[in-house]
């Protein structure tokens, strides 16, 4: 029994399989705050909110079963920024938001950047990665990276929820142009570009495997501890 978790960019979708045949799914459209210069941002009380009515919709419809495991498949680049224990600073940043395009202009002249092919699973730096949008961040507000306060994308938050811990994969995180494909870390040249350390980044784990176990919080999810 699996419990599947799409988080969208329309809405967050959950759906229970069971013998590969689909027994349940539930989801809940997200609202997104626009405004000027291209902002895009999802409210993070409103994520969390999501998220649960999905998985509650879906384990409800399949008639409440315990799911052997969760699966989460996620956009690629929204993300927020977060203190020390998880809880987010400010709200998450869409894929959608081109706020980054000047930040992305800075990178592009940076020598270091000149084949970021080598090391993202992008061919250029586009203004809604995450990479782009945190070097807006360093410029515009630089306190907010500082110290042990960290990058957390949607998918890495998700997963927090029900084992504790930001986990995030491969897959995802050569999206980010945060990683290189080429070392299989973190890109260093991408950390320094915006000032950050490689641990206000979150764990890595390779696509398919075990994230951890969920904790006592994933029954907000319904979900117990243990999956």
């Amino acid at each position: 029994m699996i419990l599947a978790i799409d988080l969208g960019s329309t809405s967050f979708k959950a759906a229970v399989f069971n013998a590969g045949r689909r027994a349940g799914e539930g989801t809940c459209a997200l609202v997104y705050n626009r405004g000027p210069g291209g902002r895009v941002e999802l409210d993070g009380g409103r994520v969390i909110e999501a998220l649960r009515t999905a998985a509650a919709g879906a384990l409800q419809a399949a008639g409440g079963p315990v799911p052997d495991a969760v699966a989460v498949t996620s956009q690629a680049q929204t993300f927020t920024v977060t203190d020390a224990g998880g809880t987010p600073l400010m709200p998450f940043i869409s894929w959608l938001d081109v706020r980054g395009g000047a930040a992305r202009d800075a990178l592009a002249a940076n020598a270091a950047f000149a084949e970021v092919a080598r090391h993202a699973s992008f061919p250029m730096l586009l203004a809604g990665q995450q990479l782009c949008q945190v070097r807006r961040l360093r410029d515009t507000c630089p306190g907010l990276l500082a110290g042990d306060h960290r990058v957390i994308p949607l998918s890495g938050y998700a997963v927090m929820q029900l084992t504790g811990s930001p986990v995030y994969d491969r897959n995802l995180a050569a999206m980010s142009g945060f990683y290189s494909m080429e070392s299989g870390s973190w890109w260093a040249a991408a950390l320094d570009a915006c000032g950050l350390r490689a641990e206000q980044l979150p764990p890595l784990a390779d696509v398919g495997r075990a994230a951890g176990r969920t904790t006592d919080a994933a029954a907000g999810l319904g979900v117990p501890a243990g999956v």
